[in-house]
This record gives C-alpha cells, structure tokens and sequence, in this order.
C-alpha cells in the first residue's frame, strides 16, 4: 500500500534592508550609510546615486539648497512570500526484521 508523504513549506514576506551601493551619503554623523531620498518621492532610492554632497546639501539644507529630503525606512523593501507544497508517495517493503527499504515516488 503506497502512502502519501506531504511536505510543506510557508513563509512570509521577509524584509530587506535597503543597500544600493550607491547614492548613499557616507561619511560620519546622521548619515553615515544612510540612503538619503527625496520627500516628494520616497521610493526612488537612486536619486542621488554617486552625489554624495548633493544629499548632503538636501538633508541638512546648505549651501542655499532647501532642506527637502529624508532618510529611507529601515527595511522598506519585502519579498514575496510563498506556499510551497511537494507531495510524494512511498512505498515500504519488509525484508524479515532488519530490512525495511522504502520507495518514494
């Protein structure tokens, strides 16, 4: 007689941690590694990729630029989550008390 053998796996949206690479305002204090973006536009994360002062000058408001930008959220970006469902059948033979093979298909 063959049995079924289910196998499941959930899992749920999982955050991911914004690194681009680039466009982040490195240097020390408040945005050491921070992903600096637009207020008007939150989600374009590569505004200001490889311009390092001009988020600088955005953030803080200097050098006579408005102060009208912000720090992306922390973990902002999510995967997908999934439902995943393998099913097998199995087959178990017996061979006197020790052998007991089994055969999954």
């Amino acid at each position: 007689m063959y049995r079924p053998l289910p196998l499941t796996r959930v899992s749920p949206a999982f955050t991911n941690t914004l690194n681009t690479g680039g466009g982040t305002a490195s240097g020390s204090g408040i945005l050491n590694g921070a992903v600096v973006v637009l207020k008007s536009n939150p989600t374009d994360w590569f505004a200001f990729a490889g311009d390092n002062t001009g988020a600088q000058n955005c953030f803080y408001g200097l050098n006579g630029v408005a102060p009208d930008c912000m720090i992306a959220k922390y973990d902002a970006l999510r995967g997908d989550p999934f439902f995943e469902l393998d099913m097998r059948l199995a087959k178990d033979f017996k061979f006197g008390e020790r052998m007991n093979p089994q055969l999954i298909v």
